[in-house]
């Protein structure tokens, strides 16, 4: 129950953070959705010294070497992936992912020499903690991109203002609080291999629904999608935390709950470079194949950077030929959301498949 309790709390501000920054950009300037963090900083660290600390009078300075290594590996690899989507294939960037995925071997077999490494590489022997922890990555990296285009889609192909927008986004965060409070209840009839599994088959229905959504052009059926999302999404992400924790020995608490952390930030990273540079080349392929009629061709660069970018020239073209550009930039960039749905689905199947049966047994 405290992890359900820990994880509703980020939900939370999940469902509070969109109608907030959807009313501030709508009424004042987009800056402000960034100010707005500003007095909870300040009431952080006002009240910070109220919290328990504790150190270990034993543990040493993390190796700095390791977080230099570390951050050459994800930023070579996600620099190279988002330049491709923006550009296209080049060496350069090919480079870039190699080279990225060099300094992550180096960083593992650093890992593996030191004492006190700064990830603990022996905890990915427990069989539970690696099946939970990959089942989290999966999830994370399966929607935090499709997550941020189907904000762009109420705004872009909806039509909808950015603060009703915003207040749209409650749904589905509500519903993660909800299916995170409910992990706990869950586990009361149903071992938690059964009950994650139930979540990753509720996502799986919710991105069907979403991808039917699109087809349809229904908004109520695709926030109804994202809904069950993240009903499912709760229990997978609050059991799998705990399955991670409860499962290492205690004096390696404290890094295995770091590696909840590490996952879900990778996952996220990942996602927004691997599926957003999916969706990105699929909006411009898209939109560059359609019957655009006259339209410069500076103007269909502009407009194929993205779908923001695309109703903004719209303005300054004739109604008839801006209406058509804007329709074919809908079209495109529907098209790529729904591919990346699709890929969401099947990576939450092979979640699925990690689940059921291995972490049953192991169990």
């Amino acid at each position: 129950m405290a992890i359900a309790l820990y994880i509703s709390t980020f939900s939370a501000g999940s469902a509070l953070g969109p109608p907030l920054g959807g009313f501030l950009v709508e009424y004042f300037w987009w800056g402000a959705a960034f100010l707005a963090n500003i007095p909870f900083a300040a009431l952080f660290l006002i009240f910070s010294w109220l919290l328990p600390t504790y150190r270990d009078p034993q543990a040493k300075n993390p190796d700095k070497l390791s977080v230099a290594l570390s951050l050459v590996a994800i930023l070579g690899v996600i620099y190279g992936f988002q330049k491709i989507a923006e550009t296209g294939f080049a060496i350069t960037y090919i480079v870039s992912i190699a080279v990225g995925l060099f300094f992550a071997r180096l960083f593992i077999k650093r890992q593996q020499l030191l004492t006190d490494p700064l990830l603990d590489l022996n905890l990915f022997k427990l069989k539970t903690l690696t099946i939970a922890l990959l089942a989290m990555l999966l999830m994370v990296l399966a929607f935090t991109a499709p997550d941020m285009l189907f904000a762009q889609y109420l705004q872009g192909v909806s039509g909808f203002s950015t603060a009703i927008a915003g207040l749209l986004l409650i749904f589905p965060a509500l519903t993660s609080v909800i299916g995170t409070m409910l992990a706990p209840v869950l586990t009361r009839f149903f071992q938690v291999s059964t009950a994650m599994a139930l979540g990753v088959f509720v996502t799986i229905g919710g991105a069907f629904i979403v991808i039917i959504g699109t087809l349809i052009s229904n908004v109520p059926l695709l926030l109804t999608g994202v809904s069950l999302i993240g009903l499912g999404g709760g229990p997978i992400m609050t059991l799998g935390s705990e399955l991670i924790v409860s499962s290492a020995p205690m004096e390696r608490t404290s890094s295995a709950s770091a590696l909840t952390d590490v996952a879900t930030g990778f996952g996220s990273g990942i996602s927004i470079a691997f599926l957003g540079s999916i969706a990105t080349i699929i909006y411009r392929f898209s939109l560059n194949r359609a019957e655009t009629g006259e339209i410069p061709t500076e103007t269909m660069s502009i407009a194929s950077e993205n779908i923001g970018s695309a109703m903004g020239i719209v303005e300054s073209l004739p109604n008839e030929t801006g209406m058509h550009l804007l329709q074919s930039a809908q079209n495109a960039f529907t098209l790529g959301m729904q591919v990346v749905y699709a890929i969401t689905i099947v990576l939450m199947i092979v979640t699925a498949f990690f689940i059921i049966r291995p972490l049953r047994n192991s169990a």
